[in-house]
């Protein structure tokens, strides 16, 4: 019994020395990478993933690369008429560690689409006058739904201090 204490002892001393915990400073850039396009057109849920690793000052792997990323879309506003754009800003919420920790992100991409204003009142005008009253229809001219292709980058800072058991 006593020697079956002692290994069990071992064991645990020996696992907790490889265990070797750093730290993953405030503040910390990761920058986060699209997986799907992006429009202001739906809320679409976000499929985004960590795009480069974060490695430690020893070197060790914090955050692993293709880590998936959550990412929330806000403020979504479709193109509408009179040629007006459309917006929306994804924030970057958390992604995980490599030793399963949650790791709080702050960041924000504000996109905004292009406004087409001037065309659509110029064509209500013209083509009004011309094609009375059919040709008021180009004040239905829209603008441009905000768009993020996919791959863009967001970057993303760390929210607070943690001590992750690095691989």
């Amino acid at each position: 019994m006593k020697k079956l204490v002692a290994l069990l002892m071992m064991l645990i001393v020996c696992f907790s020395l490889n265990a070797q915990t750093q730290t993953l400073a405030k503040g910390t850039i990761v920058n986060v990478k699209l997986a799907t396009k992006e429009t202001s057109k739906n809320m679409s849920k976000v499929k985004a993933k960590v795009a480069a690793p974060i490695i430690s000052a020893k070197g060790d792997t914090l955050i692993a690369a293709e880590t998936p990323v959550i990412v929330q879309k806000e403020n979504c506003n479709k193109a509408r008429g009179m040629g007006r754009e459309g917006s929306m800003t994804l924030r970057v919420i958390s992604t995980t560690a490599v030793d399963g920790q949650m790791v709080n992100l702050d960041g924000k991409l504000d996109l905004v689409g292009q406004n087409r204003r001037g065309g659509a009142i110029a064509c209500g005008v013209v083509f009004g006058i011309i094609f009375c009253p059919i040709g008021f229809l180009g004040f239905c001219h829209k603008g441009t739904q905000a768009t993020a292709k996919r791959g863009t980058i967001i970057p993303g800072t760390v929210v607070n201090d943690m001590n992750i058991s690095a691989k």
